[in-house]
């Protein structure tokens, strides 16, 4: 009896061992293609300017209409603001100000302190469109409170989603494999043999 018990908890800890070595390289792939609107804005012609969260590498995306355009490395990878006034991209990072033009040259670099509620969250066209991020679900541009203008594409979704899910997935499984393994159980180092 005790030795069909050792088998089940043999094949369980195994089980759980795959499951979360399975999982965690996915978990990774996902988090390094992971892709969200970390702010936006529109330049006089109507291209419109994505820029993904921080991360090491991350860039700042030109699209007309859903085609994209070309792409750019952003000036930073730590948090930021973005705006364009005056067909001049500013990134603003909390310590410094860029001014970029929209190819993405940096032109100059100053150490203000600008106002910028709402900037990269909300943008007002010089015709008096209106456009706001909305990031409750899949990330999207809305155009005058109706309008989708842009949203994330299917793929970024599957993988906002994956994340979402995947992370507390991993974090059961992990304890299950303790639990299976008696770490968890009161009293499991005084009861380990000593080397």
């Amino acid at each position: 009896m005790k030795k069909t018990d050792e088998n089940r908890s043999d094949r369980a800890l195994l089980l759980v061992l795959c499951l979360a070595f399975l999982l965690f390289p996915l978990m990774f792939y996902a988090f390094m293609t992971f892709d969200t609107i970390e702010a936006f804005a529109l330049d006089s012609a109507g291209r419109l300017y994505i820029g993904q969260r921080p991360t090491i590498g991350s860039s700042i995306r030109v699209f007309d209409g859903s085609e994209m355009l070309y792409s750019f490395r952003n000036v930073t990878e730590r948090g930021y603001k973005m705006t364009i006034q005056n067909d001049e991209l500013l990134i603003y990072t909390g310590s410094a100000l860029y001014h970029l033009d929209l190819n993405g040259n940096v032109l100059e670099k100053q150490t203000a302190h600008p106002e910028t509620s709402g900037w990269g969250k909300a943008f007002t066209d010089s015709e008096g469109n209106t456009y706001y991020l909305k990031t409750l679900g899949r990330d999207r541009i809305i155009k005058n409170g109706r309008e989708v203008f842009f949203q994330q594409s299917q793929h970024d979704w599957i993988v906002t989603l994956f994340l979402a899910f995947s992370f507390p997935v991993e974090f059961i499984l992990i304890l299950l494999l303790l639990a299976l393994t008696g770490m968890l159980n009161p009293g499991f180092a005084s009861t380990r043999k000593k080397i």
